[in-house]
């Protein structure tokens, strides 16, 4: 019998750890999956580069999710230059959040030209990982990314960036 509880309660804690995310909508631009309703991060960079950013922090497991993308289209990107543009998009994230690149693919996301990423830094020998996505559509960029820190969330950010970078939706 006691076997029997022990198993219901891993179960039960294994499937809520990895539950869906649930899908909001911001600026009837994307609809991005988040723990809870996202805030606004307000209006982020310069001229061309002007984004506008949504995050949410499941507190409890410790799990970053954000969503950004690009508030005026940049007719500079074209078809043969996507891939290195991309590429430098998450070079530019890297420098910002003084990380290094472990991994990114250029990908087809729904239609549009992608990249996925993951990065990794270390703060006060606290390792943090960031799972994400850039996608160009329409000479715009648009993000979606889940960070954790591993060894200490409860949760693995990489599956559930995984199972929930299919609700991330351009509108």
């Amino acid at each position: 019998m006691k076997r029997l509880y022990a198993l219901l309660f891993l179960l039960a804690f294994s499937s809520n750890a990895f539950s869906e995310l649930k899908q909001y909508e911001i600026d009837k631009v994307i609809k991005a999956p988040f723990s809870a309703p996202p805030m606004s991060l307000g209006g982020l960079g310069k001229g061309f580069y002007r984004y506008k950013g949504y995050s949410a922090t499941d507190e409890r497991k410790l799990i970053v999710y954000t969503a950004s993308f690009l508030i005026e289209k940049d007719y500079r990107i074209n078809s043969s230059s996507y891939a290195s543009f991309l590429r430098d998009a998450v070079k530019g994230d890297a420098m910002i959040f003084n990380s290094s690149i472990v991994s990114s693919k250029i990908i087809n996301f729904k239609g549009s030209p992608a990249i996925t990423f993951e990065l990794k830094s270390v703060v006060q020998e606290v390792y943090i990982r960031k799972l994400g996505i850039i996608v160009l559509k329409d000479h715009r960029l648009y993000s979606w990314s889940v960070q954790d820190f591993p060894g200490r969330s409860s949760g693995d950010g990489k599956e559930i960036y995984n199972k929930n970078l299919k609700g991330f939706t351009i509108l």
